[in-house]
């Protein structure tokens, strides 16, 4: 009986995150199949998650430090860190950010070729002084038109192939280059990392 209900719960949301975007544009084309519903672990979980909060697209993955059992297509998440895979988003215009987290310090693990390209919206947001850092054997590029493309206070360290321009595009005065990794570009508008 649990079971159902809360396959039918999750099935609910993904139905009202479907509506709620009617009447706008569709970012990415993105459709409810693309919303990946898990059966909610026991509330609540029985170790609190490594951070406070996480969204994507403005889907809450972590809330009050447990799991939702909600992600996205081409995302995954694991003890504070985001595994993106081939990711390609485009968002015009939104409130929510494609990422924000907070209460706890992000790892982004990038595979493939992903991007992230928007408007007026946020591409990476941390909610407080939590610190970003990228890895993986992929390529990230980050395009923001009148936001920011990261804007994180704490510390931002970059160990993949990372191109993010943006109207300002890192917010955090500590940006530094993991091992194998370089800084080639950074300035208020662009942000180049590349293997050293």
């Amino acid at each position: 009986m649990k079971k159902t209900l809360c396959a039918a719960l999750a099935l609910t949301l993904v139905f009202a995150f479907a509506a709620c975007g009617q009447g706008s544009e569709n970012p990415g084309g993105v459709t409810p199949s693309d919303l990946m519903g898990t059966e909610p672990p026991a509330t609540p979980t029985p170790d609190p998650e490594p951070l406070d909060s996480l969204s994507i697209c403005g889907i809450p993955v972590i809330r009050g430090g447990q799991l939702s059992g909600l992600g996205y297509e081409g995302m995954d998440y694991a003890d504070g860190t985001l595994t993106i895979n081939a990711l390609e988003l485009e968002r015009e215009d939104q409130a929510a950010p494609i990422i924000s987290f907070g209460g706890g310090d992000l790892e982004i693990i990038v595979v493939g070729e992903c991007s992230i390209v928007t408007s007026g919206t946020d591409g990476i947001v941390a909610e407080d002084g939590s610190a970003l850092s990228f890895s993986g054997e992929g390529s990230l590029s980050i395009s923001t038109e009148g936001a920011a493309a990261i804007d994180v206070s704490g510390a931002v360290t970059v160990g993949c192939a990372l191109s993010a321009t943006g109207e300002t595009v890192c917010t955090s005065e500590n940006v530094t280059a993991a091992e194998g990794f370089a800084v080639t570009a950074n300035d208020e508008s662009s942000l180049t990392v590349s293997a050293a």
